[in-house]
């Protein structure tokens, strides 16, 4: 299954590097990668399946900066691109979508801090509007991706993220020497603790 993911990987790469080739005298392939996920969505009614594509690529001219691109790959081998252009992501370097792929989280970096973001993944599909359902940020500390739980995210973070259900702010004297799961919730965005 790793393999054909990466074949489809490749064989959009390499629709996307042909298309940019129009704008482009020459194409450095190693600044592109890609994460993938299956998908399932409905469209005008109609349930599909099909794989969720962020295309990553850095930016010419300030080489630190990365964007991704999303794309769904459907069973009949086209694409759709939901972000990308002026609503490219920036800096995504994971992401999970729920089971019911009603949403998507997304592990995001920028000048060396970790966040994450939460959409509305059929908004993003149907609509083609990257709709922030929550944002964990968890500054000054770090935070791991881990996976869904129903409807809430699970994560990990040396920071103490139930400081967040009272609205306070986090500083240095709360950062764990150990890190600690935790349950995001999205009816009430708040967390809880996993022991």
């Amino acid at each position: 299954m790793k393999m054909n993911k990466l074949k489809i990987c490749t064989t959009l790469l390499v629709m996307i590097l042909i298309f940019q080739s129009f704008a482009q005298t020459t194409i450095d392939i190693s600044k592109y990668n890609c994460l993938s996920a299956p998908i399932k969505y409905t469209v005008e009614g109609e349930q599909k399946e099909g794989l969720l594509f962020f295309v990553n690529y850095k930016d010419r001219e300030t080489p630190v900066l990365q964007y991704s691109n999303a794309y769904i790959l459907n069973k009949n081998g086209q694409n759709i691109q939901i972000a990308g252009d002026s609503t490219a992501f920036t800096s995504v370097y994971e992401m999970k979508v729920s089971k019911n792929s009603m949403y998507l989280a997304v592990y995001m970096v920028g000048e060396g801090h970790p966040w994450i973001e939460i959409y509305d993944l059929q908004k993003m599909i149907n609509v083609q509007k990257q709709d922030m359902i929550a944002d964990i940020n968890p500054y000054p500390g770090n935070i791991d991706l881990i996976g869904w739980q129903n409807e809430s995210l699970i994560i990990e973070s040396d920071i103490n993220l139930l400081l967040k259900n009272e609205n306070k702010d986090l500083s240095d004297k709360d950062i764990f020497a150990k890190p600690k799961k935790y349950l995001f919730s999205l009816s009430d965005k708040k967390y809880k603790e996993i022991k």
